[in-house]
């Protein structure tokens, strides 16, 4: 049901691109499965045909892994800069590296938290798309994580906004994120092309950090 392509039919152009994006979340762990199996693994389940972590593998070694996949599209902010460019308006508006680099910690920690009760080995994936690779990628290069005690950095008032909103949901936070991570055997940061290509930039071996 979560496939059914119905973000179109939105009148307003930034709810479209609200909902698109949360589709295209859905339809990235299809594909996710799609290229491991290209990598040599073996599917054996999907959290989309009921249950369980997102992808469930089995590689030739015989080894079982379990993923959690989170995606990251283009922001609501960057998308109306990009309709106001196209119709020749001035387009432009502050961006923060901080909330950025934050916010693809706290997914890889989402991820974490889902695999907490699952046997075998652990992979969370995060899946962040080409045209919003830009806001993280200097964080990213310049090692903005600490991935031996990873935390959240900077003092940015939008972040904490959403940090308040997301303890409601897990109590721990900010103080469980270390903790979570090593929990699980790796995070991939994974960078989605044109074409829905995938390519590892950075593979973290949580345990050996």
């Amino acid at each position: 049901m979560d496939l059914r392509e119905r973000w179109m039919q939105y009148a307003d152009p930034i709810e479209r691109h609200r909902k698109s994006r949360i589709f295209r979340g859905r339809l990235s762990e299809l594909q996710c499965a799609e290229w491991l199996e290209t990598q040599g693994r073996i599917i054996r389940g999907l959290e989309a045909l009921g249950g369980g972590p997102d992808i469930e593998t089995t590689s030739s070694e015989g080894t079982t892994t379990a993923f959690e996949v989170k995606f990251i599209g283009s922001e609501d902010d960057d998308f109306e800069m990009i309709l106001g460019s196209v119709a020749g308006q001035p387009a432009g508006g502050p961006v923060s590296p901080y909330a950025a680099i934050n916010y693809l910690l706290f997914r890889a920690y989402e991820a974490a938290k889902q695999l907490a009760e699952v046997n075998g080995e652990r992979i969370a994936i995060v899946i962040v798309e080409d045209l919003t690779w830009w806001r993280f990628e200097s964080q990213l290069k310049h090692s903005w994580i600490d991935w031996k005690n990873p935390h959240f950095v900077g003092d940015d008032s939008g972040w904490g906004q959403f940090m308040r909103e997301q303890q409601r949901r897990y109590s721990e936070l900010p103080d469980g994120v270390p903790l979570a991570l090593r929990q699980i055997d790796a995070v991939w940061i994974v960078k989605q092309s044109w074409g829905f290509e995938f390519n590892v930039e950075y593979a973290i071996a949580m345990r050996n950090v």
